[in-house]
């Protein structure tokens, strides 16, 4: 009885040293609401409710790569390409990793049972193989997992290689990794690769522990080990020399420049799943399974966001997020489909005499009396 006593009160001390530091640092912990949530599934059209990557094209279109295929989402309905489809539509895989868009409105997207394909809008048809020069070693090029578009260079990553592609003069540079990544079944929608935002390096996952980072003036690579056994899950860009590595530890930063790793302690001691930045600057985060924050670092803003819990389940698990110029978050998941949230608008809703008003013209006053009830 007395270890439960002392237990309980350890807890309690730590608990209002948590509180204290956070009001004493001035951290901004009010919840946030999203409006008009809705949830898509195959129910709704979905190829699968596994979603691997999003990515939203510059006409608002969303594309959802699958362990099953693509989805392309206009706001109203879905259409799907699928590997099983015949002649020209079909891809060349199932699994997609990655999906990016090309400066001329195509996609390209990287499968890891098939290669690369790329989808031309206006023909509405793949290109079954990217046309990749042929080296001197043989190289595999069925497996293709993350990828990042730097001007007219595609960078693409595929199993022990990265190969550069430049969109103009149809040429390839290879860029070769010390270790071949440790990928296994279908967990390869980790393989992420993202550009810095100084427009010259690029930052990827090469495995569970192993990041590489690219200098694209020289097209090398350098690989790093991350201590402590950081599994990452996921990296999104942070300034001209540092990026965001989301791990099952936590929440840190890693400058390139100066080879640091450093701990941020408003997200340390949980599962980080995803993270993304806004159009604002602000970044969506996703952590142990179900939660969700909204984080403005130069504010010591840390805001959660409580309806995911509607949503997802202890299973659950957030691969990727976008959020569009218009406030709309898009939330990929790995068993319940395609969350949408907007960030901004309320609801509206309208009310006649279908609603047994006892009439549509309102010719005095309005006033509310509370929150539920209006006269």
């Amino acid at each position: 009885m007395k270890r439960i006593s002392v237990f309980l009160t350890l807890l309690l001390v730590m608990m209002e040293s948590t509180s204290f530091a956070q009001k004493a640092l001035g951290v901004n912990t009010q919840p946030i609401r999203l409006f008009n949530c809705m949830q898509y599934t195959t129910k709704d059209g979905l190829v699968s409710n596994n979603i691997k990557t999003l990515s939203s094209s510059h006409d608002g279109l969303i594309w959802i790569g699958t362990d099953d295929g693509v989805n392309m989402f206009d706001g109203y309905s879905f259409k799907e390409f699928l590997p099983t489809l015949s002649g020209e539509k079909r891809l060349n895989g199932k699994n997609i990793c990655d999906i990016k868009e090309l400066t001329n409105g195509n996609l390209i997207m990287a499968t890891s049972d098939g290669g690369v394909s790329v989808y031309d809008r206006f023909s509405d048809m793949f290109k079954s193989e990217w046309e990749f020069e042929t080296p001197t070693e043989n190289l595999d090029f069925s497996h293709a997992y993350g990828m990042c578009r730097l001007g007219d260079d595609v960078y693409v990553s595929f199993n022990g290689f990265i190969v550069c592609f430049n969109l103009k003069t149809r040429s390839n540079t290879y860029i070769k990794m010390n270790e071949r990544p440790k990928y296994t079944g279908v967990k390869l929608d980790r393989t992420k690769m993202v550009v810095v935002d100084d427009n010259r390096h690029i930052v990827t996952i090469l495995g569970k522990t192993r990041i590489g980072v690219i200098d694209s003036k020289y097209n090398t690579l350098k690989e790093i080990v991350l201590r402590d056994k950081l599994y990452i899950n996921d990296i999104c860009p942070v300034d001209s020399s540092s990026v965001y590595l989301a791990t099952t530890k936590g929440l840190y930063t890693y400058n390139i420049i100066e080879k640091k790793l450093t701990k941020i302690y408003y997200f340390s001691n949980v599962s980080v799943e995803a993270i993304t930045r806004n159009p604002y600057g602000s970044y969506w985060i996703a952590y142990n399974n179900k939660e969700l924050a909204k984080w403005i670092s130069n504010s010591n803003s840390v805001r959660p966001v409580r309806f995911s819990n509607s949503y997802l389940n202890n299973q659950s698990v957030v691969h990727e997020m976008v959020e569009a110029d218009d406030g709309i978050l898009w939330i990929a998941t790995n068993n319940a489909g395609l969350i949408k949230a907007d960030t901004k608008r309320a609801k509206i809703y309208t009310y006649d005499i279908r609603c047994d008003l006892p009439s549509n013209y309102i010719t005095h006053d309005i006033f509310a009396a509370s929150k539920l009830r209006v006269w």
